[in-house]
């Protein structure tokens, strides 16, 4: 008869029906062998199992599936996550290195690796991440709008700021920046082109009260750039300035032009010239009450070269029509005698002769003390303090 082994079973392993030291028992319930111990316990064939749905800190007992799940779940934020590491085996991640997954579309040799961050960027092991200077160029920056700025925004947050509407510039107020509007003394075209105002150029928008050639893209300010605006000769250094809304001043290199054909009428204030005053014209009309000259010698004829004119001075006054009285140099009588005239009804020409003995001329009378003559040259000498008298005839 072969050799047959018996086990008892039941319920309670821990009073096990009795057993006998080294006796088997099977429990129906727990599906476990059991061998005694004494009459009154038993040892489970096998390792023990801890119940527990955590994981526990035992040495000796096994854990369930579901400990083992609840504490890998708590050790990775998914299932997926730890899934993809399978069986590699990740290096020690050395300072300033992270960790990525490579992915191949799904081939056996996706792997996990450590690596470090690129040149743009450095990461300390603290978690600092410092991105490297001019890193972040146009090909890593996506959906910007056109036409539009990043700036900062609500609570430091970045946000886009439009930018590209007609005639607005991109200005500060000292807290944010915005696109507004030009103010209403100019106009901005979408093209750049400025267009100031009518009289919007005065003393307060002048510093210094200077326009130089650093601030002339053109070194010109002409009748388009200035409407019905002026500008002086405080607002020019060295400059050019053409058309100044009609007046027909012009100035380069600072010589001030005026032409008479424009419509000058007058120049309000005083007037000074500090150096040379050059008029070129036929007639220089003085309408004041006094004239101061400084030169002790006023020089005549200018133009008379060859002695073709006679010169002189003379004034107008009007009794029984207007007549002229003066004096001047008669070439056309030998020694060429200053000869004084009176009642001329005709105003002497200003290139040209005195007519005597026409247009009511008549010789004017000489009252003086003394006449000298000089006697060094020609002449009889000199008369002094003398008293003629024609008698009566």
């Amino acid at each position: 008869m072969a050799n047959v082994i018996k086990f008892k079973r039941g319920d309670d392993v821990s009073l096990p029906n009795p057993i006998g030291s080294g006796e088997p028992l099977w429990s129906e319930d727990l599906f476990k062998l059991y061998v005694g111990v004494n009459s009154s316990s038993s040892k489970w064939v096998g390792a023990e199992i801890d119940n527990g749905t955590t994981l526990g800190t035992s040495q000796t007992k096994l854990a369930t599936q579901y400990a083992i799940k609840t504490y890998v779940d708590d050790q990775v934020d998914t299932v997926d996550t730890i899934a993809e590491l399978g069986d590699t085996t990740i290096a020690s991640i050395s300072n300033a290195q992270v960790m990525v997954f490579d992915d191949d579309g799904g081939g056996s040799d996706d792997t996990w690796k450590n690596v470090t961050i690129s040149s743009d960027a450095t990461i300390t092991n603290a978690g600092v991440l410092t991105i490297a200077d001019d890193a972040v160029s146009n090909t890593k920056l996506a959906n910007i709008a056109q036409g539009s700025v990043k700036v900062g925004g609500g609570s430091n947050a970045p946000t886009d700021l439009d930018a590209k509407t007609s005639g607005q510039i991109l200005v500060g107020d000292g807290t944010d920046i915005a696109s507004v509007a030009v103010s209403g003394d100019v106009t901005l075209a979408s093209n750049g082109a400025v267009t100031i105002g009518n009289d919007k150029i005065d003393s307060q928008h002048y510093a210094a009260a200077s326009i130089d050639n650093e601030h002339l893209s053109d070194s010109a300010v002409d009748s388009d750039e200035l409407a019905a605006g002026s500008v002086d000769d405080g607002h020019l250094s060295n400059g050019v300035a053409t058309g100044l809304a009609g007046t027909g001043i012009t100035a380069t290199n600072g010589v001030l032009s005026i032409d008479v054909a424009q419509a000058i009428t007058s120049v309000t204030g005083d007037f000074t010239v500090t150096g040379d005053l050059v008029v070129s014209g036929d007639t220089v009309t003085t309408n004041v009450a006094t004239v101061e000259i400084e030169d002790p010698m006023v020089r005549l004829a200018t133009s008379n070269a060859a002695d073709t004119y006679d010169m002189g001075m003379y004034g107008k006054y009007v009794a029984t029509g207007t007549k002229y009285a003066g004096v001047f140099r008669d070439r056309s009588v030998a020694g060429d005698p200053w000869t004084f005239f009176d009642t001329l009804s005709t105003e002497p020409a200003a290139a040209g002769d005195v007519t005597v003995g026409s247009n009511n001329f008549e010789y004017a009378p000489i009252r003086c003390a003394d006449i000298t003559g000089s006697g060094a040259v020609s002449g009889n000498g000199n008369l002094s303090g003398f008293d003629i008298d024609g008698g009566t005839y």
